[in-house]
This record gives C-alpha cells, structure tokens and sequence, in this order.
C-alpha cells in the first residue's frame, strides 16, 4: 500500500468558519497554477477566491525523489472591507485509507498490523516531557491532540505519524501559536 502524497493535498481539503457560517455554504472561484514542475519538485499554488473577499491560497510543492508534500495555506482579505469572524480553522483535512483494523478483546495482545498513531509527549514540566506514545486505532477511536499554552510544543509535540505496516502519513504543524489535530478512525480510515 502507497500513496501518492499530492493527489491527496492538491484536492484543497481545508475548512474555516466565516461570520458563524461553515465555508460549505458559500461560492467561489478556483485558480490554479502550476508555478514549476521540475524532475525533482513541482510547486502548486491553488486560489480559492470566497464570495465574502477572502482568497485562501494552497501552495502545494511535491517533493518528487522523496515521497513528500509542503503545504501552506494563506488567507487573504483582497475586499478592503473589514471581515467577519473567522474560527474554526482546519488548514488540512483528509481521509487515508488503510486495511481493517479492528479492537482487540480486553486481555488479547493487539496484532501489529492494526493502525497505529504515533506522538511526542511535549514539554510539561513533568517526569515524561518528551516521550514517544502510541495508540492503536480502531473503529470508533477518537484522539484530540493539541498544545495548551500558545507554545506549539506544549502537551504534544507539533508532528505524528500514523501508519499501518508499510505505509502512512507523518504530519508536521510549522505554527508556533495553538494548533489541535483531531483523529478519528472507523477502523479503516
């Protein structure tokens, strides 16, 4: 099982809150560009151009040799006006398909082939600052992992990596302000 990274990132898989309304129920125009497209990396920049004068901008480089993805995700008042509330911003939401993996039975030993969800303890200040943790997931799970002070390294370290024997994802939050990753799997995806 592999992935190809960009078909996942490039389908702009974001979501954001604008005057209390989700971003579904608004229109917009689509712009994209391919800004270089070399042997070893091509660059992406998609425009979302919002009814309410907001652009959002995904840019996208591919990391061809590597396997690997850069997003970045920008918005942009282009109305002059002021804007309304944004919140509940989710710079990057997606599905990842994986084999069926399913809870083990209290007192069983869970196989290593079921999904696996694997984080940092941040720093706290306590005895286990820094510490690898992991969970499995099965159908049902949900984990919410977050820093709790405005430090990007406080309660988690900003990266996890979920996989299933030799494929998955590892996410990396380039933010030094409060993020929240939410995960949640029906024992699939």
């Amino acid at each position: 099982m592999k992935w190809n990274t960009g078909a996942y990132l490039k389908d702009g898989k974001f979501d954001l809150t604008y005057d209390k309304k989700p971003l579904s129920e608004y229109s917009y125009e689509m712009v994209e560009k391919t800004l270089k497209d070399t042997e070893e990396e091509k660059k992406t920049e998609i425009t979302y151009k919002y009814e309410f004068g907001i652009d959002v901008v995904r840019s996208v480089t591919e990391y061809k040799k590597f396997d690997s993805v850069y997003v970045e995700l920008t918005l942009r008042n282009v109305s002059g006006k002021k804007t309304a509330l944004l919140s509940d911003i989710y710079d990057y939401k997606d599905t990842f398909g994986f084999e069926q993996s399913t809870k083990t039975k209290t007192g069983f030993m869970i196989s290593d082939d079921n999904i696996k969800l694997f984080t940092f303890q941040g720093s706290n200040l306590r005895h286990d600052e820094f510490l690898p943790a992991y969970r499995y997931l099965y159908e049902g799970f949900s984990k919410e992992i977050d820093n709790r002070t405005g430090r990007s390294s406080d309660g988690y370290m900003p990266y996890f990596n979920i996989n299933q024997k030799d494929a998955g994802v590892v996410v990396a939050v380039g933010w030094s302000g409060n993020w929240k990753a939410v995960i949640k799997s029906d024992g699939k995806n």
